[in-house]
């Protein structure tokens, strides 16, 4: 069964008051837990400049391949430095220039099919420099440039990352 499929289920179920199984519910992590679990894939190379930009990149990679689902649960925000949340900027910009060699605080949580997107956007960006990085992120048509507003924060809907994913992969 499909993602789509089991989401739909699942809203059917709850609406008819049928149990929902454990397979029918797929749970996005939060940013910390992804990117504790990004440091793991990179083995501890990644740097807090481009962590949270690579778990975003991921974020719309998993969105686009699943049609709508979530990796992160925590909303993305378009700010002077980059696609994130304050929070996790915050605590980023602690660990300096440095590889994250530590993980962040975080709920245990057990990686399922969520890894495979973060595991393949390490893959597409561990060659890029920084600068490129940061460039593919906030590059003319993506959510983040839309979104953002000089110097201030502001929330980037699911739909506007989702409509990225689907402008990297026109065909035609």
């Amino acid at each position: 069964m499909t993602q789509r499929a089991r989401k739909t289920r699942s809203v059917e179920a709850a609406k008819l008051g049928e149990p929902i199984s454990a397979k029918d519910c797929i749970m996005a992590i939060t940013l910390a837990q992804a990117t504790n679990h990004l440091i793991e894939v990179s083995n501890k190379t990644v740097v807090a400049l481009t962590a949270s930009r690579v778990v975003y990149f991921a974020h719309m990679l998993h969105m686009g391949e699943t049609e709508g689902g979530l990796l992160v649960s925590d909303r993305f925000f378009a700010m002077p430095t980059g696609p994130g949340t304050p929070e996790m900027q915050l605590q980023l910009s602690k660990r300096g220039q440095a590889p994250l060699r530590y993980p962040f605080a975080a709920a245990p949580f057990k990686i399922g099919r969520e890894g495979d997107a973060i595991a393949k956007a390490w893959s597409i960006m561990k060659d890029m420099s920084p600068e490129r990085i940061i460039h593919e992120v906030q590059r003319e048509k993506t959510a983040f440039a839309r979104t953002y507003e000089r110097n201030r924060v502001a929330a980037m809907s699911d739909r506007s990352i989702m409509e990225e994913f689907l402008f990297l992969h026109d065909d035609s």
